[in-house]
This record gives C-alpha cells, structure tokens and sequence, in this order.
C-alpha cells in the first residue's frame, strides 16, 4: 500500500509538472497508470495492461473482501499456516480483532496478517482466492488471476497496471 501510494504521489507531481512544462514523464517502472479514481479517467499510462506480479497491493482486494464479509470486531485467530508465512510478526493461537488485524495487514504489509485474513473469511486459501476473482471479475478487473491473499510469489498470480487501479479505486 505505501509502495501504491508514493507511485501515485510520483504520479501526480510528474503529472503536474507534465501540464506545465509539456514533457513526457520518465518512470523507470515496466507498468503504471494514473486515474481519476472517480470517473475511471485515464491521466497518464505506460504499458497498463502488461502482466506483472502485484506483490503486496494484492493485499488491497484481500482488505476489500474482508471489508465486505466481516465485522470490525469479528475475532481472528492466526493458525500455524498464516504465523508460517513470510514477514509476518504474529504466532499461531494469537487473537485479533478483524480491524486490528487489518490495520496490521495494511500498515505494515504483514504477509501473516494476510493469510490469516483469508482463512477468518473464506475459510482457506483457495476459497478466498476463488473469493478474490471473482470479486476481481466484477470490478472489471479482467486481466487478474489471484491464488492467495498475501502476493507471495506464484506464477499464476497476476495483474495489471490498469487492473490494481480498478481495484484500488
């Protein structure tokens, strides 16, 4: 989520300047795009619908999904899988509230916390996989294809630019 948000920082400064000065802007990412998150209006793009691991802003559809089917106060409990998972701080048994846990999920990008997300809501992880295409689908996000809810690596985990800008506004 920092990572999404000093990109669209970068974003609309270089816009500005871009709107002053009459330069194209020079990002040294492979993909981005810039929308107006409430008309959908394209700002700028570079190659927005190329395929690219989406990391971390995975966690952005995993918090949709817990936003939608959960409570603030709906308690979690980390398993054993989700205090195994890379660059987490939690431990199996640790209980949360869902808003805490998100919190820690976002602010921190907590791989654990994620995991953990996914299995209070959907019950495994492919089950909130499945859970998060769909969701994906019916934003239009079309060129997306999520198998957990952490953005650990996998081949056939993926989206685009213009895709986590969907899911983002």
């Amino acid at each position: 989520m920092k990572l999404l948000f000093r990109l669209l920082t970068l974003l609309f400064f270089t816009l500005t300047a871009l709107s002053a000065n009459a330069q194209a802007p020079i990002l040294t990412a492979d993909a981005a795009i810039l929308i107006d998150a409430r008309t959908g209006q394209v700002l700028y793009e570079k190659n927005a619908d190329k395929r690219e691991y989406p990391a971390s802003m995975t966690k952005m559809m995993t918090c949709i999904l817990a936003l939608e089917k959960s409570s603030p106060d709906q308690l979690v409990t980390v398993s054993a899988n989700a205090a195994d998972v890379e660059c987490t701080r939690l431990y199996p048994g640790y209980t949360l509230r869902m808003a805490d846990i998100l919190q820690q999920m976002m602010m921190i990008s907590d791989n654990g916390a994620a995991t953990a997300v996914g299995e209070a809501v959907g019950g495994d992880e492919a089950s909130f996989a499945a859970m998060m295409n769909a969701k994906a689908q019916e934003i239009g996000a079309t060129h997306t294809h999520f198998v957990n809810m952490n953005g650990m690596p996998d081949a056939d985990h993926y989206s685009t630019a213009r895709d986590m800008a969907k899911i983002a506004a």
